[in-house]
């Protein structure tokens, strides 16, 4: 009699086990994506939290209170200047506070089959506002320099400065570091979700777009940079050509 050989019940019970154990280690994997992507939106959503935070400090205790001093007789800075300035930030706001209630709701009611990136394809005009902020955002660091001659002008954003400990060319350059922080945050969204789910096409169509604005910024940063050196060098060149011949 062969000690190693196997009844039917004993098979049955060991195939079972078997197939028991493949469908808990399925469902411990399964159980460990959603809390990963769960972990991922609630730090996207913290984020979302600050960035709103900061654009509100941009909206209401600057460009509200400028276009309140500017409504009276006195004009401090032309209306224009005050709209090149600070540009489309409302618009940018009142996308990222409905954003924040979509993300809140979603996490409230979430399991692995909930999708959260229709919550950012959905925004369209949220998609054209960060294009259309970037390209506005020399011009209203240019409008801010000349606006800073204006002594009424800088006793004000000074004083606000003061009073909320911030800098108002931190608050402008937000919007432009918020596209850098989300493209991180949505890249690790993706990474965490699996190819099958509906979230992946959506996620990735996101991340390209803001993969492609975080290289539109650095070409320009890059451009700029260029320019300076480039100057530098012509300046330089200038110099030594003034001097050519007259060393003795």
């Amino acid at each position: 009699m062969n000690c190693f050989s196997l009844s039917n019940s004993d098979f049955e019970s060991s195939s079972y086990e078997s197939l028991s154990s493949e469908a808990n280690s399925e469902t411990e994997f399964e159980d460990t994506i959603t809390s990963t992507r769960l972990r991922v939106c609630k730090k996207i959503l913290k984020s979302e939290r600050d960035y709103a935070n900061s654009l509100d400090i941009l909206v209401r205790q600057f460009q509200n209170q400028l276009e309140k001093k500017n409504s009276n007789q006195n004009q401090i800075v032309r209306s224009q200047q005050i709209k090149a300035i600070f540009s489309n930030s409302k618009k940018l706001l009142s996308s990222s506070v409905e954003l924040i209630h979509t993300m809140e709701y979603k996490l409230l009611v979430w399991n692995n089959d909930i999708e959260i990136g229709d919550s950012f394809i959905s925004q369209k005009s949220n998609i054209k506002l960060y294009s259309q902020y970037f390209s506005q955002y020399e011009n209203a660091l240019y409008e801010l320099a000349k606006c800073e001659k204006n002594k009424p002008f800088s006793e004000f954003y000074k004083s606000q400065e003061r009073k909320f400990s911030t800098n108002l060319r931190d608050l402008l350059k937000t919007p432009i570091l918020e596209a850098f922080i989300k493209k991180d945050l949505i890249s690790e969204l993706f990474q965490c979700t699996k190819s099958k789910h509906k979230d992946h096409k959506i996620l990735s169509q996101y991340l390209n777009f803001l993969e492609e604005l975080v290289g539109t910024i650095q070409n320009k940063k890059q451009q700029k940079l260029n320019q300076i050196e480039n100057k530098q060098q012509s300046i330089l060149e200038n110099i030594q050509k003034r001097f050519v011949g007259k060393v003795v």
